[in-house]
């Protein structure tokens, strides 16, 4: 008697086999989750460097284009070889990099160690500021002697909790330059892998799209191509005008701040620069600790400093964040809001700098389908025909 492979009970005995087999692997993963986590933890750290690589050379990418532009135009005659017209073209976009790494560096390291050596030799003088502040509040509400006598005796206990978390942050201070020490090994292989990537990026791409038409069907291969093509595109878009702004927010943040003399004004740039990465929240969230370091020296130039803070960050949503960035994302508020807190939650910083243009990807291939299905049943895709 030959079996039919192709019968109906041997099909749904096969998916009746596959559903067991992935729900029993499902239920292992949920009951060994933290060895999971362990073995994911630990193969992303030996792809510490290739992730380095692939996000060096996604960012300088644009660089290496516009270099390769001018250099085709300027070598027209010689025809150079493609390799070779690129491979100059990355020796010129790292050695801008390294350029603007090495002015930052000279310029701001400087600064900032004078800015942290007079903070940590100030501390006293603000621990002795704030602690007649807070007795002079508590005379003027008529508080008690005992119970003045209880409030010095809790700052004490705090004090002296700080003083004890500094003594133990110590052991954690070398376990971050032995961090660093490994960051820079594999930042030093990523550099290595960024240029491999960047020089073959023609030869990946033929690549991935062979696979992709060898695998599925055409149309499917075709939307996702398109798909990376947008999703390169938002995050190139939005990334490097986020930089810009950022950059050029500092810039303003440390003129001001040199020009009427306020304290700090490296370290406090410095945070305004990177906290303006994070869209919408990042601004404030930089802006208080800068406004509480200023307020410890002299509260006047601290309200000087909010005024300025509120007016910059106005300026820059309305003016100079739009200019640069233009339609990069296409998310309204709301969206924006909720990219920030689930990338956060999930990734930290990196997430909520990343999880806008993530989801106006998203955002956007939905918006796609949705109109794609509509068209098809014959009726509009503009929203306010709803």
């Amino acid at each position: 008697m030959k079996f039919n492979f192709k019968g109906r009970y041997f099909i749904i005995s096969l998916y009746a086999l596959g559903v067991l087999v992935a729900y029993t692997l499902f239920s292992s993963l949920l009951d060994n989750m933290p060895v999971f986590l362990g073995y994911l933890g630990n193969f992303m750290g030996i792809l510490t460097p290739v992730i380095y690589g692939f996000v060096l050379a996604f960012i300088l990418n644009p660089m290496v284009k516009f270099f390769e532009r001018v250099s085709a135009k300027a070598l027209d005659k010689k025809k150079p070889h493609p390799r070779i017209n690129r491979g100059l073209a990355i020796a010129v976009a790292f050695l801008v990099l390294l350029i603007v790494v090495v002015g930052v560096v000279a310029l701001l390291v400087p600064q900032l160690v004078t800015s942290l050596s007079d903070l940590a030799a100030n501390i006293p003088g603000y621990y002795d500021t704030a602690e007649k502040w807070v007795l002079k509040l508590l005379d003027d509400f008529h508080i008690s002697e005992d119970q003045m006598h209880m409030v010095q005796e809790y700052w004490d206990q705090i004090i002296n909790d700080l003083v004890n978390w500094l003594k133990g942050f110590i052991p954690v201070l070398g376990n971050a330059a032995f961090g660093v020490a490994m960051g820079i090994k594999d930042l030093f292989f990523g550099i290595f892998i960024s240029i491999y990537m960047l020089l073959s990026k023609d030869l990946f791409a033929r690549q991935t799209k062979k696979i992709l038409y060898a695998v599925s069907k055409k149309t499917i291969a075709d939307r996702i191509i398109e798909l990376t093509r947008q999703t390169n595109k938002v995050f190139t878009g939005f990334l490097s005008g986020k930089i810009l702004d950022s950059m050029i927010i500092g810039a303003i943040c440390f003129l001001f701040m040199a020009l009427f003399g306020l304290p700090y004004a490296p370290l406090i740039s410095v945070i305004i620069t990177v906290f303006n990465m994070i869209p919408m929240f990042g601004p404030f969230i930089g802006a208080i600790p800068s406004i509480l370091l200023i307020l410890l020296v002299d509260p006047w130039q601290a309200l000087i400093f909010t005024v300025f803070i509120i007016l910059l960050q106005q300026a820059d949503g309305n003016f100079i964040g739009p200019k640069i960035l233009g339609e990069s994302t296409g998310l309204s508020g709301f969206w924006v809001i909720v990219a920030i807190l689930v990338g956060g939650g999930l990734w930290g910083v990196v997430g909520m700098i990343i999880g806008v243009p993530a989801l106006a990807v998203i955002y956007a291939l939905v918006r796609t389908g949705v109109e794609r299905l509509l068209k098809k049943k014959g009726m509009p895709t503009d929203t306010n025909d709803y």
